[in-house]
């Protein structure tokens, strides 16, 4: 796992609502995911879950530099997508899928 490497649990509810859970902390083996918008709806019975991964290596990796004086210069190195692109959408999912019991 490298510092651009990103997990994400998504999943829904058996209602049909989505949820997306971001990892937040990462201290071996504790792995702390939260829920983006806070709240899972009370009448649900239970979540599937799946783990995503996305490496940052993925994309065109770009190099900026730009000099600010004789002595001076400012060196970026980014990550370019496709237009149609985002992170998210090139995570693969990572195992079997988890089914969450919310009733007990």
């Amino acid at each position: 796992m490298t510092e651009d490497d990103e997990f994400w649990l998504r999943g829904k509810d058996d209602l049909g609502n989505e949820y997306v859970f971001n990892l937040t902390s990462y201290d071996k083996p504790n792995l702390i995911f939260e829920l983006q918008d806070w709240r899972i709806l009370d009448h649900a019975k239970q979540l599937t879950l799946q783990l995503y991964h996305y490496s940052g290596t993925t994309g065109k990796t770009v190099s900026y530099e730009q000099k600010e004086s004789e002595d001076a210069y400012i060196e970026e190195i980014g990550t370019v997508y496709d237009e149609d692109q985002a992170p998210e959408d090139l995570a693969v999912p990572v195992g079997d899928g988890i089914t969450v019991d919310l009733q007990n």
